[in-house]
């Protein structure tokens, strides 16, 4: 038996945001992974940088989750907030993977907190729409205890189905917890290289 097989999610979240250049960025990560008869397989991992409090986290989300796997039974996110207010819109992931999409929280999340510090951005009139699903979050009872979730294109009782079968040390799913700590791995190791001197003698800018 193909001890990969199994139904496959794909969890994204991100790590720590660093400035190169004169732009900030956030790594983020995406693990695949199956749920089979011998525990959790993890598949694959894509890593990548976004713009801290940009557009564009939607799309390169949904196109990692296609490249991880062409049919996942869900993607699992750590909140609609990646890379600062660089929002993913569970709708469009939905829509561009084909897929669930299942947002947790360890907390209930709230849109009026989210709305105070998207205030002053130049993109808030247009990620407005997006943070105010939050609101719409619901309590999933799973066996590791509550989370938060925002759900779209699922029903709560196969979401914590789904979420049940991809906890392990925590409430948070391991995909979402492998992604953030592959994320967060990158970012210290951008850290290490931006530190460096150039193999010129030339200090990195500040």
């Amino acid at each position: 038996m193909d001890i990969s097989e199994g139904p496959t999610v794909v969890g994204c979240d991100d790590g720590e945001i660093r400035k190169v250049g004169f732009q900030e960025y956030t790594t983020y990560a995406c693990v695949s992974m199956d749920s089979t008869a011998y525990g959790l397989y993890p598949r694959d991992a894509a890593l990548g940088l976004l713009r801290v409090d940009g557009l564009e986290a939607s799309s390169v989300i949904a196109v990692a989750a296609r490249l991880l796997e062409a049919n996942p039974v869900a993607v699992i996110l750590d909140s609609i907030t990646i890379a600062g207010f660089n929002v993913v819109s569970p709708p469009i992931i939905y829509r561009l993977v084909g897929a669930p999409v299942i947002v947790v929280y360890s907390y209930k999340p709230s849109y009026a907190r989210l709305r105070r510090g998207a205030l002053n951005l130049s993109t808030f009139k247009i990620i407005d729409r997006i943070i105010r699903l939050v609101d719409n979050a619901v309590p999933l009872k799973t066996r590791k205890g509550v989370l938060y979730a925002l759900l779209w294109g699922i029903e709560p009782p196969e979401a914590i189905k789904i979420v049940e079968k991809f906890q392990i040390h925590s409430r948070v799913p391991e995909p979402v917890r492998v992604a953030h700590y592959i994320a967060s791995a990158a970012s210290r190791l951008l850290r290490g290289c931006l530190a460096q001197p150039s193999s010129r003698g030339e200090q990195p800018p500040r």
